[in-house]
């Protein structure tokens, strides 16, 4: 390696991999004095930049009372600022910090990324990082949300964009509602070698929809109730990996599951799942996702905290 991927590597160990000098002296047959150097030349080039993130838009209180009744998932609360389009500002780019953090701490080599309005403005809120051996994949086929900046195939590019690596697109819709044929497709080559890759995923970055987004697009909504009983319906509380569920976060069409893409067992066993919550009005949604460990790890506002705190005294 060169001179400045050396420094990267070495700053890698040591800030992120917490490595000792011993460590890293023995890995890359260094001084004490050149892994010194190097890591101060490193932030003086700008190759490395260290950023210490400050608690300060977070609201620790409301972060301990619902882990307190939800365990085993990572809350980040942010703060409301003074005016909405500052609160939904603030919003982004403290979770983009937050996925990102959990991007190089955790340090996946495939990374599935769902679609919509919060992935997309997640995604422009990433600092230009370049990522080694990293790849960001289509792990769920697409909404069909056309006219929009907010595809499934331009978040995988996008993303890939800003981090300077690879990408896999799954190039089909969301819903296939003739079994066969969804089956048959996840053989082909265009698409079985996605779906290959998505089964070792690390991590995966996600919103929260609800049955209003899904009503919104044209051939979901004259189709509803093939995707999706009449009979479970009523019973809704948010959509996830492109699947319904209910208040108890229980996925309702598993016997007719009608996505395309990574199987729910596949999905589910993903170490690290992380949520952007980016409305204030999703609460049921929140709730149910969090009743059912949908999610690891999960960023939404102050305000919507509230109102699920809230929503938890009549339910």
């Amino acid at each position: 390696m060169n001179q400045d991927e050396l420094i990267v590597a070495v700053a890698e160990d040591y800030y992120l991999n917490k490595e000792s000098f011993a460590t890293i002296s023995k890995k890359y047959n260094l001084s004490r004095y050149l892994i010194n150097k190097y890591l101060n030349d490193g932030i003086q080039s700008g190759l490395v930049r260290i950023e210490i993130q400050s608690n300060s838009n977070r609201n620790q209180q409301l972060e301990q009372l619902l882990s307190a009744q939800f365990p085993g998932v990572q809350f980040t609360i942010i703060k409301d600022a003074a005016d909405g389009i500052e609160s939904m500002h603030r919003l982004a780019e403290n979770s983009a910090n937050i996925a990102q953090q959990l991007i190089q701490t955790r340090k996946p080599k495939i990374l599935g990324l769902a679609w919509g309005e919060s992935i997309y403005n997640l995604i422009d809120n990433f600092n230009n990082i370049p990522l080694r051996d990293t790849y960001f994949i289509q792990f769920i086929g697409e909404n069909m949300k056309y006219h929009s900046t907010v595809g499934s195939t331009r978040m995988v590019e996008k993303a890939a964009t800003k981090f300077s690596c690879e990408f896999r697109t799954l190039p089909a819709p969301l819903y296939i509602l003739d079994d066969q044929t969804r089956q048959g497709l996840a053989l082909e080559p265009a698409t079985q070698s996605t779906l290959a890759m998505g089964a070792d995923m690390g991590m995966l970055i996600t919103g929260l929809g609800t049955l209003k987004s899904l009503e919104s697009i044209e051939p979901w909504h004259a189709n509803l109730t093939a995707i999706i009983p009449a009979s479970d319906l009523p019973n809704v509380a948010g959509l996830i990996y492109g699947r319904p569920y209910d208040i108890n976060g229980q996925f309702l069409n598993v016997a007719h599951d009608k996505a395309f893409g990574l199987s729910l067992e596949t999905i589910m066993q993903v170490p690290t799942r992380f949520c952007f919550v980016r409305g204030k009005f999703k609460s049921l949604a929140t709730i149910g996702a969090l009743k059912g460990k949908l999610v690891t790890d999960i960023v939404f506002s102050e305000s919507l905290a509230y109102r699920i705190l809230d929503d938890l005294k009549t339910l």
